[in-house]
């Protein structure tokens, strides 16, 4: 007998829970209140009085955020919340799981890269600030190409590229969700193949697209970020052929 699946009307838009209005809040003050990164928030005591909440709802607020790497919390007498990050890194462990939900592959992970991967560098190219692009791609360059660099020292610098090119694209969310996507790559496939064998290269590509987006030959610069895109993907592809076709795994 053929198992039907139950006809469940839509769910209806649920309203927010206190914890997750205290953790909106939190980050309200955070932002508003010109706190950095490494900076200490007020102590719990005085985090209850500020959004007059109980101590169970600000507990569970603070750990949505922690979660997300939003905050830290340093244990012990002296310790208690500290700013975080909203880092690509963060980003990329929740997209990854929303992706396993979709069913979404690494193949898909891959060709999404290839869509936003040039029009950042278009982006780049068209950006006003021309004296702090140039100074910034060249900055990273000279660190990448510097000889006597290990392999590990390589890829770092290598991904510090793309993190550069993706903030000098204008638009953070733009930065952001790039940057995650590539972090993905780079953890979950990236790692399990050995480039070196294609990070020479990676520096001959990351020459050529800096050299497009100073001279703000967008298109240009465009082109040679999907070709350097498509080459790093394929590349890959060759060592590790598998896991492109498997669900994306939640890390």
């Amino acid at each position: 007998m053929t198992m039907m699946k139950p006809n469940h009307k839509p769910l209806s838009k649920r309203s927010l829970k206190a914890s997750e209005m205290v953790a909106r809040d939190i980050v309200t003050f955070i932002t508003e209140g010109g706190y950095s990164t490494g900076d200490m928030l007020p102590r719990e005591q005085l985090m209850q009085e500020q959004f007059q909440v109980g101590r169970g709802s600000l507990r569970e607020a603070l750990r949505l955020l922690e979660v997300q790497g939003l905050i830290a919390i340093k244990p012990g007498v002296s310790g208690g919340p500290i700013v975080g990050e909203a880092s690509a890194t963060g980003l990329a462990r929740t997209l990854s799981l929303f992706f396993r939900m979709l069913g979404a592959t690494y193949e898909d992970v891959s060709d999404a890269l290839l869509i936003l991967a040039p029009l950042v560098a278009r982006r780049a190219a068209r950006n006003g600030n021309r004296d702090e692009i140039a100074k910034e791609l060249q900055e990273v360059l000279e660190v990448s190409e510097c000889d006597g660099q290990t392999a590990t020292e390589s890829t770092r610098n290598a991904a510090q590229f793309h993190t550069t090119l993706n903030r000098l694209n204008g638009n953070p969310v733009l930065a952001l969700l790039t940057e995650a996507l590539g972090a993905l790559f780079n953890e979950h496939i990236v790692t399990h193949s050995d480039a070196s064998g294609i990070l020479p290269h990676c520096r001959n590509d990351h020459r050529l697209i800096a050299d497009a987006v100073i001279a703000r030959d967008s298109d240009n610069a465009a082109q040679l970020s999907y070709d350097h895109m498509k080459s790093l993907i394929e590349f890959h592809r060759t060592r590790v052929p598998a896991i492109f076709n498997e669900p994306v795994q939640w890390r």
